[in-house]
């Protein structure tokens, strides 16, 4: 008698996911400018992914090539243009900044921008920087 395989469960699934964004020439999305003369911007170009359970996932790339986009259409902060995305649960996005400071490694950096998101606790500390 063979043992029952475990098979991991998908706690992110995205397919055919993309975003695209109409700016105005102020770089605004709202305005009374009709879509036809707005400037259309392909911020996530078609993709699809599956995360497991227990996997730890990077995303990496060039400014502008969507990682943010994409990290916010999974959080639902964003809808997408195309695609769907399904999660196991609701996820949360603590902080993605534009705001980068080149003379700043990428920790003061990350404390930096969580400072401007407001007050909290450093983990594994007890120090409070709010």
């Amino acid at each position: 008698m063979l043992g029952k395989v475990k098979v991991a469960e998908p706690t992110i699934v995205a397919r055919g996911l993309a975003k695209t964004f109409y700016l105005t020439k102020a770089g605004d999305e709202r305005g009374l400018t009709p879509k036809r003369k707005r400037t259309m911007v392909e911020a996530l170009k078609p993709m699809s992914l599956a995360c497991f359970t227990g996997e730890s996932i990077g995303i990496i790339g060039r400014n502008g090539s969507g990682k943010s986009t994409l990290l916010s259409l999974i959080a639902g902060n964003e809808k997408p243009t195309a695609g769907e995305v399904f999660v196991s649960s609701h996820p949360t996005l603590l902080s993605v900044s534009a705001a980068l400071q080149p003379h700043l490694n990428a920790l003061d950096n990350v404390r930096l921008g969580l400072l401007a998101k407001g007050p909290f606790r450093f983990w594994g500390t007890s120090q409070n920087l709010g």
